[in-house]
Parts: structure tokens; sequence; C-alpha cells
């Protein structure tokens, strides 16, 4: 708290209002990169997998992922995607190893970041065997959390998703 004093045109001593300033908490880091092993706490420690530093997001927290492609899932499941989450903010385009370590050292178009629905990797040229891709690669659509403009996913490429599921089958 501070209190703003002033000094009238009288000389005489005015006591001011009382101001509170906070800063927001620094937030929580995540980190990926597809070439570790790791429990995301740093980048040496990395978790490999987009969908893993996603589970263990909270709110304020940003989850930096160095060049590579990773799937929503191992599995054959078309309906799985990765799921965007209020308040968590995922940047892409670090060097594998994360560089210097710094924000700077991100650059999305040299460390190429994708997001992709083919699951089976095996699409081939004019858009063959996309049947068993992802339905969505990427959900901003919260079931039981609500999820905001606080989401944010920068610097990642999304590419070979196949949307098209018959909901009345």
């Amino acid at each position: 708290h501070w209190r703003v004093d002033t000094v009238g045109h009288n000389g005489a001593l005015q006591t001011g209002a009382v101001w509170s300033f906070s800063t927001a908490p620094e937030p929580a880091m995540i980190y990926v990169d597809t070439t570790k092993n790791g429990n995301g706490s740093s980048w040496p420690d990395a978790y490999p997998e987009l969908q893993q530093a996603l589970a263990a997001a909270s709110a304020n927290t940003e989850i930096w992922w160095a060049e590579g492609t990773t799937k929503p899932t191992t599995t054959s499941d078309r309906a799985v995607s990765f799921d965007l989450k209020t308040d968590v903010a995922i940047y892409g385009g670090f060097p594998t190893g994360g560089g210097n370590g710094e924000f700077e050292a991100r650059n999305p178009d040299a460390y190429v970041t994708v997001l992709s629905g083919d699951l089976n990797g095996d699409d081939g040229p004019d858009f063959t065997n996309r049947t068993d891709n992802s339905y969505h690669v990427v959900t901003a659509i919260a079931i039981s959390n609500a999820i905001d403009s606080s989401a944010l996913l920068d610097g990642v490429r999304i590419r070979k998703g196949q949307a098209d599921y018959d909901a009345s089958a």
C-alpha cells in the first residue's frame, strides 16, 4: 500500500489517498520438447508430448513448446483433440532444447511446431488416406469448464484434421 501526500500552496502537508498496487503473479512454466522424456519442469526435463503439458496446466500457465510434430493421441480415437484451457498460453516455435531458455529464442518460422491430426502418419498427396484422421485437431470448447479469450495458441501450425463426423449415424 502506498499513501500519496502532497504539500499544499500554503506549505501544509495534505494527507492523500491510500493506493494499493498489485502485480500479476509470474505464470507457471511448462516445457515441451519431443526429444525429451521428463516432467515438464525445464527444457532439459521437458514433457515429450503437448497433451501431458495440457493435463498438468492450470490457470496462469505458459507452455513453451520446442519444434516438432505431435498428435492428439497415440491411439486411433479420432474424437481426441488438443483442448485449449482458460488462462493457459501455448507458445510454439522454440528450438529443440529451448535455445538460450529465453522467450526471444522463439522463432515459429524457423522452429516449426505442428499439431497434426494424421493419427496413422499415412496421409498421401491429394488428400488420400485422411479418413482415419482426427475430427478436430484443436478444440476451444469446454464441456465441463468455461473457456474464454485468455486461452492462447501462438506460433503453432495445425494440420490434417478430417471433420467428417456424422452425428446422425
